[in-house]
């Protein structure tokens, strides 16, 4: 029938038609024209539609979500996920040229009754359902020529869409095998699971979930299935995504490398676009404060862990932490907590990890590396001397601390540009050299902090996080891929600049 109905045998030689109301174009891909002749993509319609897709979405979901009352399937927030849904995808897609408002009525101009005006709109929507169509066909070329080798990063796709899609911006050097024994596999892979969390809490406030989502390709791409969700928040319907639990489930008939993890905890850093961004930032000052190990995330975290290793046993379970900026202090909390308190020394990977230092400020003054030797050999000196004589009894507690955490060896990325974790670097390089300087005044120093000594003498005891016996630290002097993004991590060693060193706590 099209868009004019037959001739009702009026007329000569021109047949008389009757256009049909707009809102029943036919258009392709069930795509239809609202009231203000703008096609949009089809939505549920009847109420039967409408349950048929309830009832697909929440196949999709995890049998602990399906049991939420937001997830419910007579809950109001379908309907508005619906159409919240609906409405991105209508001005992503053909929305370029804003239509009239209020929109005319349909004209019928001359003898014949021909309705002109909608088959002039009519062509101008084809027409951009057609450039949407060459865009959609334009990116799936630029995804076959990224797997082809032929796309870089910084490509007009990669975008803030293209950032997280795995497709595109995914480390495509490790998607079709996996070396467990490789360090840089492994690197690779705790990046993307601490993408995933990233990518899930970003999808949830546009209600993309699963099959609409973004973020399972980057766990799924390595045989991990997601098993739990670590949520913060003041009600039950504000909760918000934090961090995730993934397990390996490798494919049948696999054999399981020892090197690879049973159970990988992935933590979240701040989101500062984020509606709820107060919340990260919030935690940012408690990081500052040092305070993070009393604020709700790292408790829920360290019970989630504590939790896992009594239900699964230290000898039967292998379990990775991950974290960035934010979630790297997290993941340092829990990590020196169960090092401490349970003697478990799991597997680390903290990106990017926040210290509260002067020396990115002392560093901005561009200092020679002599003077850098004689300030550090200074404080040293003055730390050794407070924890011989006025500081005894704290720098003994941090002495059996140390002797505890020194089996622990966390892998930490810093980028040399990066100023949030520049004070890493220094706590660890000019620690060794300062006692290859002066034998046993590194030792002494490197477990004491002039904050925590302060805080010790007013009747508090803190640790700064920083202060660890032994790490393994890998920098990343290339800037291509930002300072403190988490991208930087999952890019192969080909494109970084990277130097690995492993620090111990000397013997007494």
């Amino acid at each position: 029938m099209g868009l004019f109905g037959k001739s009702n045998g009026k007329g000569k030689g021109t047949p008389y038609r009757q256009p049909l109301p707009y809102p029943d174009v036919t258009l392709p891909h069930h795509w239809h024209l609202d009231p203000n002749r703008i096609p949009v993509p089809a939505v549920p319609r009847t109420q039967r539609a409408h349950d048929d897709e309830v009832r697909r979405r929440r196949a999709l979901l995890t049998p602990e979500q399906r049991r939420l009352p937001e997830y419910a399937a007579d809950s109001p927030n379908w309907e508005a996920w619906f159409a919240l849904e609906h409405e991105e995808q209508r001005h992503s897609g053909v929305d370029a040229v804003p239509p009239p408002f209020p929109p005319p009525p349909p004209q019928m101009r001359g003898n014949p009754k021909i309705c002109r005006l909608p088959c002039v709109h009519v062509c101008i929507y084809m027409c951009l359902l057609g450039l949407v169509s060459r865009w959609e066909s334009r990116a799936e070329q630029s995804k076959m020529q990224y797997y082809a080798g032929g796309t870089s990063f910084n490509s007009p796709h990669a975008g803030a869409h293209g950032r997280d899609c795995f497709c595109i911006s995914g480390p495509k050097h490790i998607a079709q095998s996996v070396d467990w024994s490789n360090e840089e596999h492994r690197r690779c892979i705790a990046a993307c699971l601490v993408k995933a969390t990233y990518i899930m809490e970003e999808d949830r406030p546009k209600c993309r979930v699963y099959d609409m989502g973004l973020a399972p390709p980057w766990w799924q791409s390595f045989h991990f299935e997601l098993r739990d969700l670590l949520k913060c928040g003041t009600e039950n319907a504000d909760e918000f995504i934090f961090g995730a639990v993934f397990e390996y489930c490798p494919p049948a008939g696999w054999q399981r490398h020892p090197s690879a993890p049973n159970y990988v905890f992935a933590l979240r850093g701040t989101m500062p676009r984020h509606p709820k961004s107060a919340h990260d930032l919030y935690n940012d000052i408690k990081v500052f404060l040092s305070d993070l190990p009393c604020c709700r995330r790292t408790q829920k975290a360290r019970q989630a862990v504590a939790n896992m290793l009594i239900r699964k046993g230290t000898e039967r379970c292998v379990l990775w932490l991950a974290g960035h900026s934010l979630g790297a202090s997290l993941a340092l909390e829990v990590g020196r907590d169960m090092a401490e308190q349970h003697q478990a020394y799991l597997p680390t990977f903290l990106f990017n990890p926040p210290n509260v230092s002067p020396m990115p400020a002392f560093n901005l003054l561009n200092p020679s590396e002599v003077a850098k030797k004689d300030v550090f050999t200074g404080s040293y000196l003055v730390k050794a001397a407070l924890g011989a004589t006025v500081m005894r009894s704290y720098c003994t507690r941090m002495e059996k601390v140390f002797q505890r955490l020194s089996p622990w060896v966390p892998e930490l990325y810093v980028n040399e540009r990066d100023i949030i974790c520049q004070g890493f670097i220094d706590y660890f390089e000019q620690r060794q050299k300062v006692e290859e300087r002066i034998a046993g005044v590194g030792r002494a120093a490197m477990k004491l902090s002039y904050r925590d000594m302060l805080s010790s003498l007013i009747g508090s005891s803190k640790e700064q996080p920083h202060l660890l016996p032994s790490a393994r630290l890998w920098k990343n002097s290339n800037t291509t891929f930002g300072t403190h993004d988490l991208m930087q991590w999952w890019r192969p060693d080909s494109e970084l600049k990277l130097s690995c060193r492993k620090f111990t706590y000397p013997r007494a």
